[in-house]
This record gives C-alpha cells, structure tokens and sequence, in this order.
C-alpha cells in the first residue's frame, strides 16, 4: 500500500498540508468513486482526461518520477472544472529528452493546449 490519504476536513473540504503518497487506484477510489462524489459531473471525466494526459507525457518521458495533483479536485468540491498536476521527472530523464519531446512537454503544459484537445488539465 502506498499510504493512507487523510480525511478532508469538514470545515474547509481541503485536504491537510502535507504530501500523501497514494497510487492511482487510491486516488481514483477517493476523488472519482467515493459516495460523496457519486452527483458528481465532471469528476469521471476529468480522471479519464488526466489518464489519457499523463500517458502522452509518459510516453513522451518514458519516466514520471512523481506527480503532485492539487487545487480543487483534491477537495470536497462535488463539480471541480479542472485537475490541477505537477508532473517530476528525475534529471537525467529531462537531460536525455530531445526537442520534440521538449516540445511536446511544453504543450502539455499549456493549459490552453490541453483544453483544445479535449483535456481540462493545468499542468507543470
């Protein structure tokens, strides 16, 4: 197990400061099929937009070291309108990724890029 994500808290609906190692299965069973979340009608899509998101940047890497995901659909926001990420890589990945992949990693940092293409995704 890669850990435990504590529980939002009831006041602001905001996970506690911190980093919380999680896998995606975890991460999927808390923000996309959690009862809470079930009225919900972005939250499916948005999980399958960042899938979809994170394999071009995997296959663009061949390594994601680690992710962070952030803003409001780490929250108990039922309707978030994006999924805020921050992709790691280990540096002698980034060092050895020629132009077009630079390119390429450029793009799908671009919020507006993403959108165009069907991705509701604001990444780092």
């Amino acid at each position: 197990m890669m850990g435990v994500l504590p529980d939002l808290d009831p006041k602001t609906g905001l996970l506690p400061p911190g980093r919380y190692p999680a896998s995606l299965s975890h991460l999927e069973r808390a923000y996309v099929s959690a009862p809470g979340f079930a009225d919900s009608s972005t939250r499916r899509h948005l999980w399958e937009e960042w899938q979809c998101h994170r394999a071009i940047v995997e296959a663009e890497t061949g390594d994601i070291a680690r992710t962070w995901l952030g803003g409001s659909f780490v929250s108990a926001k039922l309707d978030p309108g994006d999924i805020d990420v921050t992709y790691l890589l280990h540096s002698h990945v980034y060092d050895a990724l020629d132009r077009d992949s630079l390119v390429s990693l450029d793009d799908l940092t671009d919020r507006s890029w993403c959108v165009e293409r069907g991705m509701r995704i604001d990444a780092t």
